[in-house]
């Protein structure tokens, strides 16, 4: 897969003859980006708001901060069902090449998810009936994220991201009126996530 996308970067008309002097991107950049996340086997498909600051540290590379806002529910066996909320940070850095036309990226760069999961109430009798379970949590998570795209007339971008974590599902049982023991199912999730966004340069 990975080297099918690097093949298919590489045939497009975007190396400049003189890639410094070519080079239309600014130093430090603003990007705002709403795309849609693919269902991962846990979480099902849904909305995504990504904010990126993006600094430039040497032609051609970047590092990029970016926090992403990503909701969803969880409707598949044998996980609990209801719904999630989860706030990604993460740091990437960013190769580009490509001219005033065109630029084409490939970056790599490690992820902090914050999940805050919100079982269904007949989920959580269910459980307690037959568990004696009081609650679900969907632990925070890191991971790393692959991400290749396109920007286009300086300030639109088309971006494909592929991402792996690996964290688990909480279990608190009650087994006395003074006694709770936890215990931990151990998820591995691999997402994409397609997105269109704005760039607002901040500074040449």
């Amino acid at each position: 897969m990975h080297a099918l996308i690097l093949s298919t970067l590489m045939a497009l008309p975007i190396y400049p003859l003189n890639p410094v002097a070519e080079d239309t991107i600014n130093t430090l950049n603003a990007h705002i980006a709403l795309g849609y996340a693919a269902p991962n086997g846990v979480v099902n498909g849904g909305p995504e708001l990504s904010t990126h600051l993006e600094l430039s540290f040497g032609h051609p590379f970047f590092v990029r901060a970016s926090a992403d806002f990503r909701s969803g529910s969880v409707s598949t066996r044998p996980w609990p069902e209801g719904s999630l909320f989860s706030t990604t940070f993460s740091t990437d850095v960013l190769y580009y090449r490509g001219t005033n036309r065109l630029t084409a990226y490939l970056g790599a760069g490690v992820i902090y998810a914050l999940n805050s999961f919100d079982a269904d109430s007949h989920i959580l009798d269910s459980l307690y009936t037959l568990d004696g379970i009081t609650d679900v949590r969907y632990e925070n998570s890191a991971g790393f994220r692959i991400t290749v795209g396109i920007r286009f007339r300086k300030v639109y971008c088309f971006e494909m991201a592929f991402t792996r974590m690996r964290n688990g599902f909480i279990f608190d049982r009650r087994l006395s009126p003074n006694m709770i023991a936890f215990s931990r199912e151990e998820v591995s999730v691999s997402d994409a996530r397609l997105s269109f966004g704005y760039i607002i340069p901040l500074r040449k």
